[in-house]
């Protein structure tokens, strides 16, 4: 693939086409630069590893996916938030999500997990705190894990991967979703005790406004592209204006309004990039009145127009 190549989404079929990913009937891959290889070889395959978050504008990625950070620093932007992963961090990105890549340390080793079946990863609720969990996944939040943590990781991976190779295997799917419910299970002791990076003080304003929050952002998320307005989104939430961007600002240091104009502005990046719509078109996809108001909001929002960030 070429990295100068434009997407709007990033899909699991040019995933498992990089340099050494495997796959396991195209619904599960995985792609690293850990396990084996000499330091040449891994500084090699490692060129490869932007094309998986692709580098200087925001895509959509439309599976879900997990990177574990053995060695080095890997920064990106997913949903608005910046991140960095260092040694011993993992995340889950889930379908969806926009991300960007912004930058990689030479080194830098990964682990990189798809899913495009989330039931490949069956857990029993009445084993673990969903709540904890779910909160995890749908927050992007890191999870640091310690050295014997990831060398256990490492160990389950590594027997995962060589079953994967292993096609005339007629169990092989039934073995490999057991190393991945392995890794599933050894990974919860650290996300039930996780403290997302930014929450610690949001939790001591208290649990009413930090639940106004999240139901705030959820909401916001399925309706940013057909909504720009706080009124809609505190009429929906039963409160006022005044009160929804208090607590807002209160618990993420934030506006309401930010936050809309935060995420319209990043679907129109992607919708703008993909090259597969014209300027009216995205303006339409995002309920502008005309290309001309959209044009003004967008440069307002971003220093430039709409067809000059095109070209960019």
């Amino acid at each position: 693939m070429n990295m100068n190549t434009v997407y709007t989404d990033i899909d699991a079929r040019s995933f498992s086409n990089l340099t050494d990913a495997s796959n396991l009937d195209d619904y599960f891959f995985i792609v690293d630069n850990v396990t084996s290889g000499s330091e040449d070889e891994l500084r090699s395959r490692m060129k490869n590893y932007p094309e998986m978050f692709f580098k200087n504008y925001p895509i959509r990625i439309s599976f879900t996916f997990s990177v574990l950070c053995i060695e080095g620093h890997l920064r990106f932007r997913s949903n608005l938030r910046e991140m960095d992963l260092y040694a011993g961090c993992g995340i889950v990105i889930n379908a969806g999500s926009i991300g960007e890549f912004l930058g990689m340390d030479e080194g830098t080793r990964l682990l990189v997990m798809g899913f495009t079946d989330k039931s490949m990863v069956k857990v029993s609720e009445s084993e673990v705190s969903m709540e904890m969990v779910k909160k995890f996944l749908y927050g992007n939040a890191i999870i640091r894990m310690s050295p014997e943590g990831i060398d256990t990781m490492l160990k389950i991976y590594d027997l995962m991967k060589t079953a994967m190779s292993d096609v005339s295997n007629p169990f092989r799917k039934q073995i490999v979703e057991g190393y991945v419910l392995a890794m599933t299970y050894s990974s919860f002791r650290y996300i039930l005790n996780f403290d997302e990076d930014g929450l610690s003080g949001r939790r001591a304003i208290g649990g009413r406004r930090k639940e106004l929050y999240d139901r705030f952002m959820a909401v916001l998320r399925n309706n940013y592209t057909k909504e720009r307005s706080v009124k809609f989104y505190a009429d929906v939430l039963c409160v006022t204006p005044k009160y929804l961007s208090q607590v807002i600002k209160e618990v993420s240091g934030r506006l309401a309004g930010e936050w809309i104009s935060d995420y319209v502005v990043l679907e129109a990046k992607v919708l703008l990039k993909s090259e597969k719509y014209s300027i009216q078109q995205v303006s339409d996809m995002l309920n502008f009145s005309n290309q001309s108001f959209f044009g003004r909001y967008f440069k307002d929002k971003t220093g430039m127009s709409p067809s000059s960030y095109q070209k960019q």
